[in-house]
């Protein structure tokens, strides 16, 4: 082997330290893979969901029900008494 080639695979790593670098890397990919199908799933099965909503004519998400503040309601006050 070539100087080069032997500086580039001797990194003063031992095998040991190898074998645990590569499986913290694996398993960070997997993880990364799975959550991404999870999500994937999560938001295909949220639009068939808005598509089926949609179609049968109902909103696709409720409107939520409009509220007065509890600031709004504090400085109604503060200009009622004065």
């Amino acid at each position: 082997m070539n100087n080069t080639a032997q500086s580039v695979f001797s990194s003063g790593l031992t095998d040991g330290s190898h074998t645990a670098l590569v499986s913290l890397a694996t398993g960070g990919s997997v993880v990364l893979v799975w959550t991404g199908i999870a999500l994937a799933l999560r938001r295909g099965r949220a639009w068939i969901g808005r598509r089926a909503r949609a179609a049968a004519g109902s909103p696709a998400r409720p409107q939520p029900e409009p509220s007065v503040s509890i600031a709004a309601t504090r400085l109604n006050r503060v200009e009622e008494t004065q």
